[in-house]
């Protein structure tokens, strides 16, 4: 029987990118941190794909049609794993990004591990990078665990912080955890998206009812009301800097970044006053 599959390949330059976030935990912001990074690549005019195995939402395929392949096969059994491999190993795009449905970490840690792929994948000259979000949720939290424990120094890390219904636990508390300390050893990269208010989605609901289509955010900042706008576009600031700082986890060679953003001034950080409360 051939070993071929289980030779070293260390030695095999890197040519793509193949980005997930594997945690089997939902609203955690998982799509729209997958839309930032698609944001950012729009933005420096780099070429990517975008794979939606989300058989439920399909959030990314509607939101950019011209990019994505709609495949929930891939995440079911053997057979369609082996195909979107397939694919991934295919696509001449220095970028591939996935969104996976909630519950899938189990089976995509036994397909890069017991059936081989991080093997298979770095055959093909792609390196994956796996998105973690620190967020305070039990079964967020396990599964986190789990992906870092079995996949560890053998992938990349990018920790994203983004709050949303469910709330995030203390970067202090995060960075004394065995997790936090963990990563740390192996050079995770991390960036901050702001919060989206529920009225922010609304109003683009609101415009996506009115044109009859899914809209990216992007499409939709200069549809909806002004107040919607700006905090669209604070998050587009954030995507875009956020990004561009972690490129080397994004992209094989930052020499394909095309275009890099205005800085902003950063916005002020609110701390409670303290002392006499009329001291200045």
């Amino acid at each position: 029987m051939s070993k071929t599959s289980s030779r070293p390949t260390n030695d095999i330059a890197v040519g793509k990118r193949l980005i997930l976030a594997p945690q089997s935990a939902g609203r955690i912001g998982k799509s729209t941190a997958a839309e930032a990074i698609v944001t950012w690549c729009d933005f420096a005019a780099i070429d990517a794909a975008v794979f939606d195995l989300d058989d439920e939402h399909q959030t990314l395929s509607q939101r950019y049609p011209e990019i994505a392949t709609v495949f929930p096969e891939a995440v079911k059994n053997d057979e369609g794993w082996a195909r979107f491999m397939d694919g991934v190993s295919q696509i001449e795009v220095p970028l591939i990004l996935c969104d996976l449905p909630a519950q899938s970490t189990a089976f995509l840690l036994k397909q890069l591990t017991e059936r081989n792929g991080l093997n298979l994948l770095a055959a093909s000259g792609i390196r994956l990078t796996a998105l973690i979000f620190p967020v305070d949720d039990t079964a967020a939290r396990e599964s986190a665990i789990e992906c870092v424990k079995l996949l560890g120094g053998r992938v990349d890390w990018l920790v994203i912080r983004q709050p949303g219904p469910k709330s995030l636990i203390d970067p202090e508390q995060w960075a004394k955890s065995s997790m936090g300390l963990r990563l740390k050893e192996l050079s995770v990269g991390e960036f901050l998206l702001p919060q989206m208010t529920r009225f922010a989605f609304e109003e683009i609901d609101r415009v996506v009812q009115l044109e009859g289509r899914r809209l990216s955010i992007c499409e939709a900042i200069p549809k909806v009301g002004l107040v919607a706008q700006f905090e669209l576009e604070m998050w587009r600031n954030f995507a875009l800097t956020g990004c561009e700082d972690v490129a080397r986890l994004l992209i094989p060679d930052l020499a394909l970044v095309q275009k890099k953003t205005t800085r902003l001034q950063a916005p002020e950080i609110y701390q409670r006053p303290k002392g006499p409360v009329f001291e200045l």
